[in-house]
């Protein structure tokens, strides 16, 4: 109960108290009009409060960070005496106020930052209601609807991370002039090379209708080009304070403007997604950065054996990938052997983008990484700039 509610409570039992004493008419009648403020009040509200509804209507689904994401909404309650005012405080952060006549459908504009990259609901969050004296407030959690929005990562330009495709490797298939082993057959087609015909199938073949032997040719597949496999890290990264958030954010960005700038380079990426259930977005072109930005989006955080399994994930598939990307926003002793052990023991290039939250961490072990063969670059978010380590 609010401090001004105990105080006017209180003077009208004293008035009533002192009226009753001296036997004054004129004080009791205003410790009688004190009373029915109080019971007017409560039953304003009450009412108000069970019959209360919010609505919402979105203007936007999908914003980038940065933007701003712009809601309706709408309040309305029944009942028989107004209220004072109506405040909304959605969980997201957003507030409205509305009026308090009874039987009115008021309708607000609001404008909700997208400060952070995810999956948000605005929708969810408290109505605050007081009463025409400004003697109660009461609240209610309410629901304005499913209002959820995706706020994408940003990104920005950035060079791609030092490493050399492989031209080769044991994973990829034949190279089309490789005769030694050939992936099929298939008849003969005008045009094709005589080198390639498979001369001992095509005589256990006989034309029925002409007698003659149908020639096969020998098919071959085209190299897969080795790809990029970039690896976003979230480990550790819960709780919604701004630090965390700004980390995770960091991450997500990082790990986009790598991939762009792979793509620019005419790389071939692969983005997986390290938690569970999570995805794995496979890139020729830029045409697919869309596919890449709701993914990371959709990315929470994770324990602290991410890197561990990201350092597995690059060994499985060590047969196919060129250069490994990990984009990190915390490194410990440990996970720092695991890279170095990577680079030593495989043929594939490692690169580590290390998220900065406060400058000069992680100093000594990130210049050891660089020592051993990793190729290391941190993006400061203070600064919100990429630079070299």
């Amino acid at each position: 109960m609010r401090r001004r509610t105990v105080n006017f409570m209180a003077a009208a039992a004293t008035i009533a108290v002192i009226a009753l004493t001296l036997g004054s008419r004129l004080l009791l009648m205003g410790a009688v009009c004190m009373g029915l403020m109080l019971i007017l009040a409560l039953v304003s509200l009450l009412p108000a409060l069970a019959t209360l509804d919010v609505t919402s209507s979105q203007s936007g689904e999908r914003v980038r960070r940065g933007e701003e994401i712009r809601l309706k909404l709408f309040f309305s309650f029944k009942g028989i005496l107004p209220i004072g005012s109506a405040a909304y405080q959605a969980d997201a952060g957003m507030s409205a106020r509305f009026g308090g006549a009874p039987f009115c459908r008021y309708e607000r504009q609001c404008v909700l930052p997208a400060a952070h990259v995810g999956v948000f609901n605005a929708g969810e969050g408290r109505v605050y209601i007081t009463d025409v004296f400004n003697l109660f407030v009461f609240s209610r959690k309410i629901s304005a609807g499913s209002v959820s929005y995706t706020v994408l990562p940003m990104g920005f330009e950035t060079e791609r991370p030092e490493h050399s495709l492989r031209e080769s490797g044991s994973g990829e298939v034949h190279l089309s002039d490789d005769a030694n082993e050939p992936a099929g057959v298939r008849e003969w087609i005008k045009g094709d090379a005589l080198k390639r015909v498979h001369w001992k199938l095509s005589t256990r073949y006989v034309d029925p209708y002409t007698g003659a032997f149908k020639p096969y040719v020998k098919t071959y597949e085209e190299a897969a080009r080795p790809e990029v496999l970039v690896l976003p890290v979230t480990a550790g990264l819960f709780g919604n304070d701004e630090e965390t958030l700004n980390r995770k954010d960091g991450v997500c960005e990082c790990a986009l403007s790598v991939c762009r700038a792979c793509l620019k380079a005419g790389e071939s990426v692969r983005l997986l997604g390290l938690n569970e259930g999570s995805n794995e977005i496979f890139a020729a072109s830029e045409d697919d950065v869309p596919r890449m930005e709701d993914m990371l989006a959709h990315i929470a955080a994770a324990g602290d054996t991410q890197l561990k399994t990201a350092v597995s994930e690059v060994m499985r598939r060590s047969q196919t990938t060129s250069a490994a990307v990990l984009v990190a926003s915390a490194l410990n002793g440990g996970e720092a052997d695991m890279l170095v052990r990577l680079r030593m023991y495989s043929s594939l290039g490692v690169s580590l983008v290390y998220v900065m939250g406060v400058p000069g961490e992680n100093d000594e072990t990130l210049s050891r990484l660089d020592a051993a063969g990793v190729s290391v670059s941190v993006y400061a978010l203070e600064a919100e700039d990429d630079e070299t380590a």
